[in-house]
C-alpha cells in the first residue's frame, strides 16, 4: 500500500545486471527485479569490463596486458600464449627442468630463462658443457657420473689373469676403477698367464 508495484527489492525479485557488451556478464551489484528488463541485462554478475565482451569470468585469460577471465590477477602463469620458462636460481644461464612456469613474457621475473638442463639449480658450476669432474656428481647434466676421460680420471687396464698387470691397449681413463678395470699397471704382454708379466724373471 505505498502506491508501487513489485518495486526493486521486492521478495522474491531476482537479481539482474546491466550488460553492455552483451557477454552475458554483467557488472557491478546489480537490481533485484519482479520482472526480467530484457536485452541490455543478464542474470550473470562478475564482469569487470562491460564495454568489452571478451571480457568475463568464462574467458580464457591471455598474454595481453587485460585481467580477460575478471579473477583479479592479469597474465597469470598458464595464460594462453604463454611460454615455458625455468627457474635459475644460481646464475649459471641454464634453468632446472624440475622447476617450470608458462608465464607470460611481461610477467617473467629476472630468475626464469628460456634454457632448460640444468640437473643442479643450487651450484652454478654443475650445468651442461662444463667438463666433468671425478668427484661423484653430475658435472655437466648429463644422467653420467664421473664417466670416462673426466677431469682427474686414472689409467685402469683390464687384468684378465689376476697378476696385477693389464694389456695396455686395454687401458681407459677411469675415476675409479671396476669389476673389469682393475689394475693400474700396463705392460702385460699375455693376460691369460699370470707368470707372464712386466714384473716376473725372465725364463729359459
Amino acid at each position: 500500500c505505498d502506491g508501487q508495484t513489485d518495486e526493486d527489492g521486492a521478495t522474491g525479485c531476482t537479481v539482474f545486471y546491466d550488460d553492455n557488451d552483451g557477454d552475458f556478464f554483467g557488472i557491478g551489484l546489480g537490481q533485484c527485479l519482479c520482472t526480467d528488463p530484457g536485452l541490455g541485462f543478464t542474470k550473470n554478475g562478475g564482469d569487470c569490463n562491460d564495454y568489452d565482451s571478451s571480457v568475463k569470468p568464462s574467458a580464457q585469460e591471455l598474454c595481453d596486458s587485460k585481467d580477460n577471465n575478471c579473477n583479479g590477477n592479469t597474465d597469470e602463469a598458464g595464460s594462453q600464449g604463454c611460454k615455458i620458462y625455468y627457474a635459475d636460481l644460481d646464475g649459471d644461464k641454464f634453468g632446472d627442468d624440475n622447476n617450470s612456469a608458462c608465464m607470460c613474457t611481461s610477467k617473467k621475473t629476472a630468475n626464469y630463462i628460456e634454457t632448460p638442463g640444468d640437473c643442479n639449480d643450487g651450484d652454478k658450476n654443475i650445468r651442461p658443457g662444463v667438463a666433468e669432474v671425478c668427484d661423484e656428481a653430475d658435472n655437466d647434466c648429463d644422467n653420467k657420473v664421473d664417466e670416462e676421460g673426466a677431469d682427474g680420471c686414472q689409467l685402469f687396464f683390464i687384468d684378465a689373469d689376476k697378476d696385477q698387470y693389464g694389456p695396455t691397449a686395454s687401458g681407459k681413463c677411469l675415476c675409479k676403477g671396476n669389476l673389469l678395470y682393475v689394475s693400474n699397471n700396463a705392460g702385460d704382454c699375455d693376460d691369460n698367464d699370470n707368470k707372464i708379466t712386466p714384473a716376473a724373471q725372465e725364463l729359459c
